[in-house]
């Protein structure tokens, strides 16, 4: 997830993979921008359960 999310140009600040939640931090820098997050980890999420 981390180098795919680097390799669409999103800037990674934090993964804490030791812990059964993992949290991603991405700066965002517009509304546009957020709403394509939102989407993605959405998308992310229902295909992975």
């Amino acid at each position: 997830m981390k180098s795919d999310l680097q390799a669409a140009g999103y800037t990674i600040l934090d993964i804490n993979a030791y812990s059964p939640i993992i949290k991603v931090y991405i700066p965002v820098t517009d509304e546009a921008k957020k709403a394509e997050n939102n989407t993605v980890a959405r998308e992310f999420l229902n295909s992975n359960g």
